[in-house]
């Protein structure tokens, strides 16, 4: 057996396999860090959801409150309102002729 040619034929697979593993490494260092920056961008987008689902909770409940108001008390004070004014100045009339 050539030992020569044996141990050159090692060292050759082993360089081969140093520079396969540091491209590994390098393709894995750089997964890690665009997994990162996804997972922070995820983090501030779900604080974002979030607030807007709060918001929207407050404005569903608002607008709950305003559909179940009567409808007829909102018209009714206008007329209320002028109902007493015609009815004061009739008054007012009738008492200064």
């Amino acid at each position: 057996m050539d030992w020569q040619s044996a141990m050159e034929n090692t060292e050759m697979a082993a360089k081969a396999a140093s520079l396969k593993a540091d491209r590994t490494v390098g393709a894995v260092a750089q997964l890690l860090q665009t997994q990162r920056q996804h997972s922070s961008s995820i983090r501030e987008l779900k604080l974002v959801i979030e607030s807007q689902s709060a918001h929207s909770e407050v404005l569903r409940g608002e607008m709950e409150n305003f559909l179940a108001q009567p409808k007829n008390t909102q018209g009714s004070c206008p007329w209320a309102f002028l109902g007493a004014f015609l009815g004061g100045v009739a008054c007012g009339g009738f008492l200064l002729s």
